[in-house]
């Protein structure tokens, strides 16, 4: 895996594109808290970002900070892992995140 500080930079200058030159684009494969920070506050200031999140790092970090951008919207989609739909019924029967949120998100291989 990437440094965290090299995929942070990474996610940075592609939001600064995006803000020069307000083109929708998706950032994928989205593994850290602190990715999801970022994209949060690049929504906030309405800029037109996307954000999908690695399956597998939902599964194997299961941070609180994923799932509170799950219900915020923040995430948009998930990418598949064989164990997620599992895994997502697991977090909606422990109150983690609601069926509506999962409903909404988009879960792409």
């Amino acid at each position: 895996m990437e440094s965290v500080l090299k995929r942070l930079r990474i996610l940075e200058e592609g939001i600064s594109e995006v803000r020069k030159i307000p083109i929708p684009t998706w950032f994928h494969n989205l593994e850290t808290p602190e990715e999801i920070s970022l994209i949060r506050q690049a929504k906030r200031e309405h800029h037109p970002v996307f954000a999908e999140l690695s399956g597998e790092a939902l599964m194997e970090l299961n941070h609180e900070a994923f799932w509170k951008g799950i219900a915020e919207g923040i995430i948009d989609r998930i990418s598949y892992s064989p164990r997620l739909e599992s895994f997502l019924q697991k977090a909606v029967e422990n109150s983690l995140i609601s069926p509506e949120n999962v409903q909404k998100l988009a879960v792409f291989s």
